[in-house]
C-alpha cells in the first residue's frame, strides 16, 4: 500500500474493547486495494467528533459550541443489531456514523439512512483523512469514503491474528497507524499447570505491510484503554502495576511510573500529556494528575461520599485546566485539584458527558440529557424515550446527537 493518504485529523480509541472474531487463514491471503491520489482522499472538513471520547486521548472534549434550546428535531430509527451494548457516535463531515459491536451505520445531515456496513465485532471505527476506518470480518484494516465507497480494503493488521487477540486502539495518520493489541493470555496449560502471560503488542505501520514499521510488546494485564496524544506523538500504557509513556516518532520508552491507585477506574490525556487517572485510595475516590513522566500535578480525595466513579466514563477535560468527572450520584468540576462546584444528579445516575469548546457540558442520566455552563448552572435539560445511551456529540452547526437503542436523535 502506497502512502497515498491525505493530512490527519482524528483518531480512534474505543470506550471498550471487545473480542475480535478473525476470519480463517484463507483471508490471510487477500491483497489490499491502493487508495486513490491523495488528492482525492484529502479531507476537506475536520471532524468535531472522529472517534470515541472525541480523540485519541480519550478527553470527551469537542471543538464546536452549542446554541441549542434542547428541541428534539428528528429521531430515526436506528436499526443497528446490538445497539444497546456500548454503542457510539461520531461526526464525519456533516454525517453522523453509529457504530455497535457489530456493525456501522452512516446517516445524512438530515438523518436519511444512507449505508452499513458489518464490521468486527468490538472492533473500533475513527474518521481519519476524510475516510471512515474500521476493522473487517478478516481482522484487515479497511477505509470507506462518504459514497461507500471501499479506498483502503483489506489491509494487514499486524498482531490482531485471531479471536483472543483484543485491538485496543487505532490511529490512522497519513502514511501508517498506530495501534495496540491486547492478548489476555489463555487458560493454564493442562501438562504443566502454569498460564500464560498477558501482552499488549504496540504497532506503527505503514499501509499495506505485512509486518510493520516498528513494534514490541510488553508482558502484563492491561489495567486501562491505551491513550495517544498525537500533539506529542505518545502513547501511554497501563500495565498491572506500572505506566509506561512511548515516543512513537522515536520508537524510544519515555518513563515508567507506578500506578498511582491499587484500584484503577479511568484515565484520559491533555493536548501537554497531562494524564488525569480516577480511582481510589482505599475506599475513597481520588483523582490525580501526572505528567508523562509520572510527576503529581495535584491530587484530590473525597473522604465525605461514597458514591462510586461511573465504570466507563474517563475523567473529561476542558477549557483552560478544567477537569470535569462524573459520579453515580454527582457530577464535579475540578481546576488544580480543587473542587469548584458539583451538581447532584438525582433519581437516575450519569452515564456520559462531553465538554464544548466554551466550557459548557453535556451529561446524559437515563433519559435526559442535560446542558451545564461552565459554572454548573443549566442551560436546558431534555427528555427522551427511551435511555441514553451514547456520549452526546456536536457537529459544526452546533446540532447535538445522541441514541438509544432503537434511535438516533437530533436535538436543536
Amino acid at each position: 500500500m502506497s502512502a497515498n493518504h491525505a493530512r490527519l485529523t482524528a483518531f480512534l480509541s474505543w470506550a471498550g474493547w471487545a473480542v475480535l472474531l478473525c476470519a480463517n487463514a484463507a483471508d490471510l491471503t487477500n491483497q489490499s486495494r491502493t487508495p486513490p491520489s491523495t488528492r482525492e482522499t484529502t479531507m476537506k472538513h475536520s471532524s468535531t467528533y472522529p472517534t470515541y471520547f472525541a480523540n485519541p486521548r480519550r478527553d470527551g472534549a469537542i471543538p464546536a459550541t452549542s446554541r441549542s434550546v434542547g428541541r428534539i428535531a428528528w429521531s430515526r430509527e436506528l436499526g443497528l443489531a446490538h445497539a444497546d451494548v456500548l454503542p457510539a457516535l461520531l461526526v464525519w463531515d456533516g454525517h453522523i456514523v453509529a457504530a455497535t459491536f457489530p456493525a456501522l451505520a452512516v446517516f445524512s445531515p438530515n438523518g436519511q439512512r444512507l449505508w452499513e456496513r458489518a464490521k468486527q465485532t468490538g472492533s473500533p471505527a475513527v474518521v481519519a483523512n476524510g475516510l471512515l476506518y474500521y476493522e473487517n470480518r478478516g481482522c484487515k484494516l479497511d477505509a470507506v469514503g462518504i459514497n461507500n465507497q471501499l479506498v483502503l480494503e483489506n489491509a494487514p493488521f499486524p498482531a490482531a491474528m485471531n479471536s483472543e487477540f483484543r485491538v485496543t486502539l487505532l490511529w490512522p495518520r497519513e502514511k501508517d497507524f498506530i495501534a495496540t493489541v491486547y492478548w489476555p493470555g489463555q487458560e493454564p496449560d493442562a501438562k504443566t499447570g502454569q498460564p500464560t502471560i498477558p501482552k499488549i503488542s504496540v504497532r506503527k505501520t505503514i499501509y499495506g505491510e505485512r509486518m510493520g514499521a516498528w513494534g514490541t510488546d510488553y508482558e502484563g494485564q492491561q489495567r486501562l484503554m491505551p491513550l495517544f496524544v498525537p500533539e506529542l506523538d505518545s502513547l501511554v500504557i497501563a500495565l498491572a502495576q506500572e505506566v509506561i509513556s512511548i515516543d512513537a516518532k522515536t520508537e524510544r520508552e519515555i518513563s515508567r511510573f507506578k500506578v498511582p491507585f491499587n484500584e484503577l477506574a479511568d484515565w484520559s490525556a491533555d493536548a501537554e500529556g497531562i494524564l488525569a487517572i480516577t480511582g481510589y485510595e482505599e475506599t475513597n475516590k481520588a483523582l490525580v494528575a501526572l505528567s508523562l513522566t509520572g510527576q503529581e500535578k495535584w491530587r484530590w480525595i473525597d473522604r465525605q461520599q461514597s458514591d462510586r466513579w461511573v465504570a466507563g466514563q474517563p475523567p473529561i477535560r476542558s477549557t483552560g485546566q478544567r477537569v470535569y468527572a462524573l459520579t453515580d450520584e454527582r457530577i464535579l468540576a475540578f481546576e488544580q485539584g480543587k473542587l469548584l462546584w458539583q451538581d447532584e444528579v438525582k433519581n437516575t445516575r450519569p452515564r456520559n458527558g462531553s465538554s464544548l469548546a466554551d466550557g459548557s457540558l453535556l451529561v446524559n442520566a437515563g433519559r435526559t440529557l442535560r446542558h451545564l455552563d461552565r459554572d454548573g448552572k443549566e442551560r436546558f435539560l431534555v427528555s427522551l424515550n427511551e435511555e441514553i445511551l451514547t456520549p452526546p456529540v456536536v457537529d459544526t452547526e452546533g446540532n447535538i446527537y445522541v441514541a438509544t437503542a432503537t434511535q438516533l436523535v437530533q436535538i436543536r
